[in-house]
């Protein structure tokens, strides 16, 4: 298992390369360290696609791009920001 300075550095080198988006694969080490992927994603606001479902809107930033969510969807999300 890495450790998590590992996986810092490893995310750090990701985001140098300035990612279009971010994959998140259904394997243990990415389980275990999901959090410091999310924090990863957030900042640089990638989209990402994840093997564990996790569906975060935000409706801030979906105003500010003019998109419109369906009903159908905000009430399946797992959190939705303001």
């Amino acid at each position: 298992m890495c450790s998590r300075a590992e996986i810092d550095g490893a995310f750090a080198a990701i985001l140098e390369t300035r990612p279009d988006a971010l994959l998140g694969l259904a394997d243990r080490l990415f389980l275990h360290h999901r959090q410091p992927m999310m924090d990863c994603a957030f900042e640089p606001r990638l989209p990402g696609v994840h093997a564990y479902r996790e569906v975060v809107i935000d409706l801030e930033t979906d105003r500010m791009l003019e998109l419109v969510v369906s009903p159908a969807l905000l009430a399946r999300v797992d959190q939705v920001i303001e």
